[in-house]
């Protein structure tokens, strides 16, 4: 099917009705979906303030929908629900003459449309976009409107009955390694679900980038910005909406921090006028700028040290990857949908550990059902203060050198975002494939199991390992074990991560999972023993045959054990006074490594210079940040540098090699096979481990 038209249900779109990101993400898709041909309605309540568009496409089509009065000062879901009441009289109407080729809802307002349209495919497919995760109770709805939800959750029953869900890969990465609270458990599942029936679409933040502008940064005269003349030097700028999902309380405590450092904090108000910020954050020492046009947004961006993005929770990551992609230093939380953005130029995550991720979910869960209260915030800030003294630290290192001299930050060129990756070519695509994809699912579901993969007699292993199958040493582990018990057991190996070079010999690698996949699988094979590779309490996995556990990470070992399962062995390479003495209690058994040290001595060499060797993968848990730049300002003399492996793509490789690029006394020989390690470790006079964990 080739799309002609399409339908959008939203309540923001630029500049009609604005009231933050989403609206000028909206418009921009909008824009996308007409540059490529497409007839495109967009459904707006008319209950809001609203301000005509100039220079519109004649293929972009807003409508406003008239609402019923009585509806206008009700509580918000009761608003979303008279809404999508008057989108889909639209629809009918819509269909009569002529009709649609899918149906897009966007948000918390367009949810209740979806779940209304009940799978209805006369006009199109149900498309729901899911730009954030506030989900908020349904209690002021009415028996018989709750009683067509199929879940407690407005957000999760839209995901359950759309037949595309569009996100971001971050939203699904955040769904899988942790458990989400009790209020967004549903959506979670949902999620989950949606994913392994192949109903997500993933979209991501540079996809819908706005149009390149090349505005100096002078300020505009008589425009918002003039107050910003009155702001000391140096400053970093909040750019996104004053909310505390968007990280406010966080920059609040950031500027109480920064103010002994003379480095100014600046954001931005809410677009209505009205709309100010909250009495207890005014406290704050932040230098509030009117609500700002994107080119005067821009202005403030590049005069600004660095823009800070502390966001509690991301759908998509707009705000930094737009700072991102204009040249601006950015510093950002690594949730929801800012996952990814580290391979980009000027993106300096914060780090945030698996814990951090899910107390700030459970913040989030708090934070809608108090309504965005700022005493949940302060209750919340003492056990966030270590990550709050992170990000301290991450300003002063960007704007401060260690001696105290400003430091000027080197803009690398913004790679183009290729054409296939922008959200309405991701869309057209997802929806033209569709038939073929249904197809397949139903073909997919009618074989059983037991047909795919027989046993032929021998007992089934199950191998869980929780990272990509690329060349590492867990994973070269696995390919040996493989190879050695290939005719005893039925093997099999589950991944949430990417199918790697290695062989496996005779196991079958189901690889790309989610959690549901998984559980799915397991309760299928019928397994007569699960290997878990480095379990956690994120990713455990209740079994009903025996487990053994495998861990391969030291600071695993330094932690309590996962309580969801007793084990019926475990093993590791590590034994120390530093294991937690819980681990003590299980059937803990240490294996050494088995390598023959007479492989890897040195030979004589002749070459000029001395070479030292960085062997594992370019990711950056073995090749952290910290160690590039020192290698950035050190000054080798004779040495070369080697970095041995790649590893598969995440993007994170090409930032290293763009880091070395100029650079000739380092090389990047690639991957090495296990045959091939030996000879290449002989070939170095000095081997570098600088990773921040093991």
């Amino acid at each position: 099917m080739i799309l002609k038209a399409v339908t959008m249900i939203s309540w923001e779109l630029h500049p009609f009705h604005t009231l933050g990101g989403t609206a000028y993400a909206i418009r921009r898709l909008a824009d996308q979906l007409t540059n490529l041909q497409i007839k495109t309605r967009v459904l707006l309540p008319d209950c809001v303030e609203t301000f005509p568009g100039k220079d519109l496409s004649p293929l972009l089509m807003p409508r406003l929908l008239k609402m019923r009065a009585e509806q206008l000062r009700a509580p918000r879901v009761l608003q979303c629900s008279e809404f999508s009441r008057a989108a889909l009289e639209a629809l009918e109407q819509i269909r009569a003459n002529g009709g649609s080729d899918a149906v897009i809802a966007h948000s918390l307002e367009g949810a209740i449309s979806i779940i209304l349209r009940n799978g209805d495919r006369s006009g199109g497919p149900s498309v729901f976009w899911l730009h954030s995760l506030y989900d908020p109770p349904i209690s002021d709805l009415s028996k018989d409107q709750r009683r067509i939800f199929p879940s407690g959750s407005l957000l999760s029953s839209a995901v359950m009955m759309a037949n595309i869900v569009v996100t971001s890969t971050g939203i699904l990465k955040d769904a899988r390694e942790f458990e989400w609270p009790d209020r967004l458990r549903e959506l979670q599942n949902a999620l989950i679900i949606a994913s392994a029936e192949h109903r997500v679409l993933t979209v991501e933040s540079m996809g819908c980038l706005p149009v390149a502008n090349d505005s100096s940064c002078e300020m505009i005269h008589g425009s918002n910005l003039e107050k910003l003349k009155t702001v000391p030097s140096p400053y970093v700028l909040f750019p996104a909406r004053p909310s505390l999902d968007k990280g406010l309380g966080f920059f609040a405590a950031i500027a109480e921090r920064l103010r002994a450092d003379n480095i100014a904090c600046v954001a931005v108000q809410r677009p209505a006028p009205s709309a100010k910020p909250s009495n207890l954050c005014r406290n704050a020492p932040i230098y509030w700028l009117p609500w700002l046009t994107q080119d005067e947004l821009l202005i403030a961006k590049r005069n600004a040290a660095c823009t800070v993005l502390p966001s509690i929770t991301e759908g998509f990551g707009l705000a930094a990857a737009e700072s991102i992609s204009q040249s601006v230093t950015t510093l950002y939380q690594q949730v929801g949908g800012h996952h990814g953005l580290e391979t980009f130029p000027n993106a300096l995550p914060v780090s945030l550990t698996t814990n951090e991720r899910a107390q700030l979910y459970g913040l989030w869960s708090e934070l809608i059902e108090f309504h965005d209260s700022w005493p949940v915030w302060k209750r919340y800030e003492i056990s966030l203060r270590p990550l709050i003294d992170r990000w301290v630290e991450a300003i002063r290192s960007v704007v401060y050198r260690p001696n105290g001299v400003m430091r000027e930050i080197e803009n690398a060129d913004f790679p183009e975002v290729p054409i296939e990756d922008r959200w309405a070519n991701r869309l057209c695509r997802r929806i033209e494939v569709g038939p073929k994809i249904e197809t397949e699912r139903r073909m997919a579901r009618s074989i059983e199991p037991a047909k795919l993969w027989p046993r032929d007699g021998r007992p089934r292993l199950i191998h869980l390992m929780p990272w990509d199958l690329t060349v590492g040493g867990a994973q070269r582990m696995l390919d040996v074990w493989c190879s050695y018990e290939a005719q005893r057991w039925d093997t099999h190996i589950l991944t949430p991560g990417a199918r790697g070079p290695f062989e496996f010999a005779s196991a079958t690698v189901h690889s790309e999972l989610g959690r549901a996949q998984v559980l799915s699988l397991i309760e299928s094979l019928q397994p007569d023993l699960l290997v878990h590779h480095e379990p956690s309490a994120e990713n455990g996995i209740r079994s009903r045959c025996p487990q053994v556990w495998i861990l391969h990470c030291t600071n695993s070992l330094r932690e309590p054990p996962p309580q969801h399962v007793t084990p019926a062995m475990v093993f590791s390479n590590f034994d120390s006074p530093e294991i937690h003495s819980d681990w003590r209690l299980l059937p803990l058994k240490v294996l050494p490594l088995q390598i023959d040290a007479r492989e890897f001595r040195p030979t004589k060499r002749k070459h000029v210079g001395l070479v030292c060797g960085i062997v594992g993968r370019l990711h950056e848990d073995k090749v952290p940040r910290s160690f590039i730049e020192a290698v950035l300002a050190w000054e080798p003399g004779s040495w070369r540098i080697r970095f041995i492996g790649h590893g598969l793509d995440t993007g994170y490789q090409q930032f290293v090699k763009r880091k070395f690029a100029n650079i000739s006394w380092v090389d990047f020989p690639g991957d090495v096979t296990p045959s091939k390690m030996p000879s290449a470790l002989r070939g170095l006079d000095a081997v570098l481990i600088p990773t921040d964990s093991v």
